[in-house]
C-alpha cells in the first residue's frame, strides 16, 4: 500500500520561511549587488570574490574593471596580489640607449620602438599589473618588457562615446566595460603589450578585440569569442 506523508503546519511554515530567505521579489540580489540587464551584478567599485558568490570592494587606488580590480592611472602593482603603488616619473621618460640612458630602478631599459620616441621602461615583467599606467607586459619578446599601450586602452566606459577621444575607441560593454582596440582579426592590426585577439565575427558580431590575458577564462575568450593566434 502506498503511504502518503502529509506535512504538518509547523513543517510547512518552516519550508515557506526557508524559501522566503532564499528569494525576496523586492530584493532579488545579494549584499552589495543590484539588478541590471536581467541579472545580479556587483555594485560599482566591487568585484566577485574567488568563490564567485560575494561582492568585495577594490583596494586603494584601484577600480573595478569587469571581474578584476585594476590599478588606477598612475599606479601599478609591483608584486602580484600586492597593493597598487604610484608609478615613478621615470617610466615613459624619453631616452637614448647611449646618450640619455635610463638609470632609475626598475625602469632601466630604454626601449626603441619601430615607430615613435624611445622611452624608459622595465624588463622581465610577468603581468600587466607589474607595469602600470598605460603599459602592459609584452610577452612576445625575450626578455619581456613593459610596453606602451594605445591611449585609453583599459579605461572604464559605458559606451563608445566614452572612448571616442582615445586610440582604443571601442567600449566593450558585454563584460568588462573598458575601452579596447578593435580590428585585430585584420592583418593591419596587431595586439600589443601581451594582449591577445578575441574574434567575435563567427558569432555574427563584427568585432575582434585586443584583450588582456587576465580576461581569458580557462584560456578561452570571454562570451564565446574565438582566440586568434598572432
Amino acid at each position: 500500500m502506498k503511504v502518503v506523508r502529509v506535512l504538518g503546519p509547523v513543517t510547512v511554515f518552516a519550508l515557506l520561511a526557508f524559501v522566503g530567505c532564499i528569494y525576496d521579489p523586492d530584493a532579488p540580489c545579494g549584499k552589495n549587488q543590484h539588478f541590471e540587464n536581467d541579472s545580479c551584478v556587483c555594485n560599482p567599485g566591487m568585484i566577485l570574490d574567488e568563490s564567485s558568490t560575494h561582492c568585495i570592494a577594490c583596494g586603494e587606488h584601484e577600480f573595478a574593471g569587469g571581474t578584476l580590480c585594476s590599478c588606477e592611472e598612475g599606479y601599478y602593482r609591483p608584486v602580484e596580489d600586492g597593493p597598487c603603488v604610484e608609478v615613478s616619473d621615470e617610466l615613459g621618460r624619453e631616452c637614448d640607449p647611449v646618450a640619455n640612458p635610463c638609470t632609475v630602478e626598475p625602469y632601466t631599459y630604454c626601449h626603441v620602438p619601430d615607430e615613435g620616441t624611445p622611452y624608459c621602461t622595465q624588463q622581465n615583467c610577468t603581468s600587466n599589473e607589474m607595469c602600470g599606467g598605460r603599459y602592459g607586459c609584452e610577452v612576445r619578446t625575450s626578455p619581456t618588457y613593459c610596453s606602451l599601450y594605445p591611449f585609453g586602452y583599459g579605461y572604464p566606459c559605458t559606451s563608445d562615446a566614452d572612448c571616442a577621444g582615445y586610440e582604443a575607441k571601442h567600449c566593450e560593454t558585454f563584460r568588462s566595460n573598458v575601452c579596447l582596440v578593435d580590428g585585430c582579426a585584420s592583418p593591419d592590426v596587431t595586439c600589443f603589450g601581451g594582449s591577445v585577439c578575441c574574434d567575435y565575427g563567427p558569432l555574427g558580431v563584427p568585432l575582434s578585440l585586443c584583450v588582456s590575458p587576465e580576461s581569458l577564462e580557462d584560456g578561452k575568450c570571454p562570451v564565446n569569442g574565438t582566440l586568434l593566434e598572432e
